[in-house]
């Protein structure tokens, strides 16, 4: 007990020197495992000494070093994981660009006019031959669902707009639908 841990003559020391103490102690005894705060300091004749159970406070500093030790282990986690995710996106980026890449060379190839368009921002994007074809430049042409809709024939314009918002509906990436197209010129060509 206290002799084993020097407390015993650190408070002889007290009671012949004077100074003052103040230690926390593992103390284990038979069945008896606790923690103690032992306080001393000299009086007239011996000293004052306090003794008090801190059990509580040594499983509450153990329980926030396991919580700060679970929120290390968490953070190297998230620090892999986003390295990771960082790798995922380029590799993924990457295979974006090639596709793009891709996709760009085959409308520049194609004696078709082809369209995209971004649902998003309500945005056309029309390769080189939508000029040649249909006698517009593809730069001053306005962009949007009613661009394309103010372009369409009469007759054409409402079953186009259905069957646009059916793919859109069913989460469908392509579509075709043939319909009559106006030209700069007026003429209307078929898609």
């Amino acid at each position: 007990g206290l002799k084993k841990n020097n407390v015993f003559n650190k408070l002889k020391k007290i009671a012949t020197q004077g100074g003052v103490l103040r230690q926390e102690l593992h103390y284990q005894h038979g069945d008896l495992d606790s923690w103690l705060e032992i306080q001393a300091a000299p009086m007239e004749k011996g000293i004052a000494l306090t003794i008090t159970d801190i059990n509580e406070k040594k499983e509450a500093e153990g329980e926030l070093v396991q919580a700060y030790e679970d929120v290390k282990e968490a953070e190297q986690g998230l620090i892999q994981l986003n390295s990771e995710l960082e790798q995922r996106v380029k590799e993924r980026t990457e295979a974006l660009s090639k596709s793009e890449h891709r996709f760009r060379m085959v409308a520049q190839a194609t004696n078709d006019a082809v369209w995209d368009w971004d649902l998003v921002k309500n945005d056309f994007w029309w390769n080189d031959t939508f000029e040649h074809i249909f006698g517009y430049d593809r730069n001053t042409v306005a962009s949007g669902i009613d661009a394309l809709m103010h372009h369409l024939h009469p007759d054409d314009a409402e079953m186009v707009k259905n069957a646009l918002d059916g793919v859109i509906n069913r989460g469908k990436k392509q579509w075709s639908y043939e319909h009559r197209f106006r030209r700069a010129d007026g003429s209307y060509a078929f898609v």
